[in-house]
């Protein structure tokens, strides 16, 4: 596994981690989040695939150019860096805002590069919009109101940021994972400051993504744990509203939290084993 960066946005620097030859597998950690978590799907795909997973701006060893910290840059960053690598096809793998830097890339760029899609565990609508339908509600899997939002993009940049940080990543894992692997996860936030997570969740909420959902026509998989905080009737939804996509879940007792790529590793990688195998 190779540590390399590209330069994307005149000055932008993205680090990402590369290994493996054969198609190409593109994974893209969530918030505040970094590329590191993937190393276990690293080492497994290598020998089959030729894998590479990105930090965002501002993630990991990426550079923080104090500006551009909403998903549609993200999703530009990520098509630079793809047209520098000359990858012109890939299975793209997300976890959590990585689906929405997904959601946003074809938004913006289409699906020319994409092969596949594995959408790990993100909401359609963050924030809860209090007009919704029921039916509405359990397709978006909103629950976070607008007062809610602002008062943890305050606390995010308040002195104590980091805790709030922390306190937030508790309620994504499972309640009995072992203190040291809750803190080496912790460990891979520490690069993002206070203010990049705070600009990027308020991006994060203010963006329905169910347009986009509907319109996509490549091969998707949705991975949900079903521990999760994330409701499993937003992830039901997203795989009924795409032809031919399947929701696989891993159960909560299995570590299957909102991290469950994370926690329980071997689990996540089977179940996207089994999803390149099929034949389209």
């Amino acid at each position: 596994m190779r540590r390399r960066t590209q330069t994307v946005d005149s000055n932008v620097r993205i680090s990402y981690l590369e290994d493996g030859d054969g198609p190409t597998l593109v994974c893209l950690p969530g918030w505040s989040q970094a590329a590191v978590q993937y190393s276990a799907f690293i080492d497994h795909f290598a020998p089959r695939h030729h894998v590479v997973a990105v930090d965002h701006r501002g993630h990991g060893a990426s550079s923080d150019p104090g500006s551009g910290y909403h998903l549609h840059r993200l999703a530009a960053d990520l098509e630079a860096l793809l047209t520098a690598l000359e990858i012109e096809r890939a299975t793209f793998v997300g976890h959590s805002m990585g689906v929405a830097v997904l959601w946003a890339y074809l938004d913006v760029f289409g699906d020319r590069r994409v092969d596949r899609l594995v959408f790990n565990d993100s909401r359609p609508a963050l924030l809860h919009n209090p007009h919704w339908t029921p039916a509405d509600a359990e397709a978006c899997g909103g629950t976070m109101d607008a007062t809610a939002m602002f008062d943890l993009c305050a606390a995010l940049r308040a002195a104590d940021g980091w805790n709030a940080h922390v306190g937030v990543m508790r309620r994504m894992v499972s309640p009995d994972l072992p203190e040291a692997r809750f803190a080496a996860l912790l460990e891979t936030n520490r690069a993002t400051t206070d203010e990049t997570r705070a600009l990027l969740w308020r991006d994060q909420c203010g963006v329905d993504w169910r347009d986009v959902i509907r319109s996509v026509r490549r091969p998707t998989l949705v991975v949900h744990g079903l521990g999760s905080m994330i409701p499993t009737s937003s992830q039901q939804w997203v795989a009924d509203v795409i032809p031919g996509a399947r929701l696989a879940t891993i159960p909560a007792a299995d570590g299957g939290s909102h991290f469950a790529f994370w926690e329980n590793p071997t689990a996540f990688q089977a179940i996207v084993e089994t999803f390149l195998a099929e034949v389209d």
